[in-house]
């Protein structure tokens, strides 16, 4: 799972550990849904007069430890606020050396990446040099390797995809 999150889904920023945080303050959650439902069915049970006593020492040791995890909850959360509202002086002195990239980082990647290759075929008339060289300063264009046939059917030079302008190989991890 690891590998799948570092080489795979290709996450494109850091959340620095502020979702550390909030996975404790889940987990504290159901820790006390858990603790509440046995402190209940400990609860009921005493009512009745054939298990007279036998499920005081359990419900009596659960209400002491829904006591001690909300202590230590306080303690974690007293413990975490420093660090959930303030930054950490290493991150600090990265965010001041990327402070460009960090404008940018919640932004979609089709806002802040370059456009991609334009491919567009040659066509006997040249309007495909003409367009390449009138939006050579817009976006960049070639016309290497695809053409229009007679009937205006598009056609590649070589049909092996790897040789097209826009193949991009993928690395090999």
């Amino acid at each position: 799972m690891k590998y799948d999150f570092l080489f795979v889904y290709n996450v494109p920023y850091d959340t620095k550990g502020r979702m550390y945080a909030r996975a404790l303050q889940q987990l504290f959650v159901g820790l006390y849904l858990a603790a509440l439902c046995m402190i209940g069915l400990f609860a009921l049970d005493l009512g009745k007069s054939s298990s007279a006593g036998r499920t005081l020492g359990p419900l009596v040791l659960l209400v002491i430890l829904l006591v001690v995890t909300a202590l230590f909850h306080l303690y974690i959360n007293q413990r975490l606020y420093p660090l959930m509202q303030y930054l950490p002086t290493s991150v600090m002195e990265e965010r001041r050396a990327h402070s460009a990239v960090d404008d940018t980082v919640y932004l979609h990647p089709s806002v802040t990446s370059l456009p991609p290759l334009l491919w567009i075929p040659k066509d006997k008339a040249g309007a495909s040099k003409e367009e390449i060289k009138e939006s050579a300063g817009i976006i960049a264009m070639t016309d290497e390797g695809a053409y229009l046939d007679e009937k205006n059917k598009l056609r590649w030079v070589n049909e092996d995809a790897m040789t097209a302008p826009l193949y991009v190989e993928k690395p090999q991890y």
